[in-house]
């Protein structure tokens, strides 16, 4: 099993374009932005599991940048749907600057990222599933449908959320992943974006993406 976060900055002191902070060399451990990360099976793992859910500050020195190669197209162990999952995928969100008590949305949309028409009718738009169907869309917002009440962040001042176990066929996915801010006093939510791509393959046929 590997999990992997996909970790995020963002500033709200510069919203205008909707960009989260891109990635820089400079950076390091959990103060990567716009990069994959992969846990390194030190001490006690994320508590993971096959649906959505909400995680734990995780810990700077259990998790190494993914290699260059693998970021802009992570490659994912998958398994079928009703088995154990292989692969995790985490999205981890923390802000450059020190605020006063912001809640945060969170939204993937996932699709299937190759060009022309899909080889079979049964491809999937998304690796991550509800029971047994495809789940595109994950919603983060602590809420039922109908009744917003956005999240505070952990302890360590990010948000971490748990997309699920991935499963299916070999094929390649764009996950847009978007994230509305609210910081009380701001005249309105900070609102950012961006797209990572997953490579997904059957368990047999994948390499390891860690650095």
């Amino acid at each position: 099993m590997a999990i992997y976060v996909y970790n995020l900055q963002f500033s709200v002191a510069n919203p205008q374009n909707g960009m989260f902070t891109p990635y820089s060399p400079s950076q390091s451990g959990l103060g990567y932005s716009s990069a994959w990360l992969s846990y390194n099976g030190t001490g006690n793992a994320p508590t993971v599991s096959n649906y959505p859910s909400v995680q734990a500050p995780l810990v700077a020195s259990q998790w190494n940048l993914v290699a260059s190669q693998y970021q802009n197209a992570l490659p994912l162990n998958a398994t079928q749907s009703g088995t154990p999952a292989a692969d995790f995928v985490l999205i981890r969100i923390f802000p450059l600057e020190t605020l006063a008590n912001p809640t945060l949305r969170m939204t993937t949309v996932l699709g299937r990222g190759t060009n022309g028409q899909s080889p079979s009718t049964n491809m999937a738009q998304s690796p991550f599933l509800i029971g047994v169907n495809a789940r595109p869309v994950i919603d983060f917002d602590n809420a039922p449908p109908g009744a917003p009440n956005w999240l505070a962040p952990g302890s360590d001042g990010a948000w971490t959320f748990c997309l699920g176990g991935v499963h299916g066929n070999d094929n390649d996915y764009s996950m847009n992943v978007g994230a509305s801010v609210w910081v009380p006093g701001a005249p309105s939510a900070y609102i950012y974006g961006h797209d990572p791509q997953l490579h997904v393959v059957m368990q047999a046929k994948s390499a390891d993406a860690a650095a």
